[in-house]
C-alpha cells in the first residue's frame, strides 16, 4: 500500500506549469506567420520522469532514455539493456475577461513523452578487457501545441471585421481575389490571410468612394464615417493541437 502511494504521488509530482510565452506576446501583433513561426521553432523537451526532475540538464550524464535523443553517445553509458516508456498527462486551463465577460477553457490530454530501449552486449576476452557493445532508439517529445483559447462578449463600439477590413486596406479587389478552391495564398503580399478569405466571402467591401478601403458587413456608412451597426455578439476561438517528437 505505501509503495502504490509512493508511485501515485510521484506521478502527481512530476507535472510541468508554464504561463505567458513568447507566442502570447507575438499574438499580439496578429501575424499569423510570427506566431506560427514562434510555435513551431521552438523545443520544450519533456523526456523521462528522471530527466525533466532534473530540468533536463541531463544530457552530458548519460545513462537514461530521455538523453538518447539529443546525445546519442550518452548510450555507451550503460552497463545494461533497458526499455522505458514515459507517460504524461497534460492539463490547459485559460481564462479571458473581454467586454466584461469571462470566459474559461479547460483540455486534458494524455501522451507518451519518452520511449526508447538500450541493447548492452558484453564480450569477455581472455587477458585482456571485455568488449562492450551498445544499440539504442529512442523518441522523445520535443513540443506539445495542444491549448484552446476563447473569448467574447457583446459590444456596439467595436467589430472584428473592422480589423479584418482594415488589413486589407492598400490592395485592389483584383490582388484580394480567388478564383478557385485551389488558389496557393500570395505570401508575396502583405495581408492576413483572413482578410482575403473574408473579402472572397464578401464579409468586407470597399467603400463606395475607394478601390482599396474596406468596411465590414457589422458596419454602416454614416455620411463618410463608418460606425458599428448595432449591438454585436463577438466570439473567437483558436485551439491547437498535436505535438513534435
Amino acid at each position: 500500500m505505501k509503495k502504490s502511494l509512493l508511485i501515485f504521488t510521484s506521478i502527481l509530482l512530476a507535472t510541468a506549469v508554464s504561463g505567458q510565452n513568447t507566442n502570447d506576446a507575438l499574438r499580439v501583433a496578429q501575424s499569423p506567420y510570427i506566431v506560427s513561426a514562434a510555435l513551431f521553432s521552438q523545443n520544450f523537451y519533456e523526456g523521462t520522469a528522471r530527466t525533466a526532475a532534473m530540468g533536463n540538464a541531463f544530457i552530458s550524464l548519460g545513462g537514461d532514455i530521455g538523453a538518447i535523443s539529443i546525445n546519442p553517445a550518452s548510450s555507451a553509458v550503460y552497463k545494461y539493456s533497458e526499455f522505458s516508456i514515459t507517460p504524461s498527462a497534460n492539463g490547459y486551463i485559460s481564462s479571458s475577461d473581454y467586454l466584461n465577460t469571462v470566459s474559461n477553457n479547460n483540455r486534458s490530454t494524455v501522451g507518451i513523452s519518452s520511449l526508447g530501449y538500450v541493447g548492452f552486449l558484453s564480450k569477455q576476452h581472455k587477458g585482456r578487457k571485455n568488449s562492450t557493445f551498445n544499440i539504442a532508439f529512442a523518441i522523445n517529445k520535443l513540443n506539445n501545441f495542444n491549448s484552446r483559447f476563447s473569448a467574447n462578449g457583446t459590444t456596439d463600439q467595436s467589430s472584428w471585421l473592422s480589423t479584418v477590413a482594415y488589413g486589407a486596406d492598400g490592395y485592389v479587389g483584383s490582388e484580394l481575389e480567388m478564383e478557385n478552391i485551389d488558389d496557393v495564398y500570395p505570401f508575396s503580399l502583405r495581408v492576413p490571410w483572413r482578410s482575403i478569405l473574408a473579402y472572397n466571402a464578401y464579409l468586407i467591401d470597399p467603400l463606395p468612394d475607394s478601390d482599396d478601403t474596406y468596411f465590414g458587413a457589422t458596419e454602416n456608412l454614416n455620411g463618410t464615417s463608418i460606425v458599428i451597426a448595432g449591438d454585436i455578439n463577438q466570439s473567437f476561438t483558436r485551439e491547437t493541437s498535436g505535438s513534435l517528437s
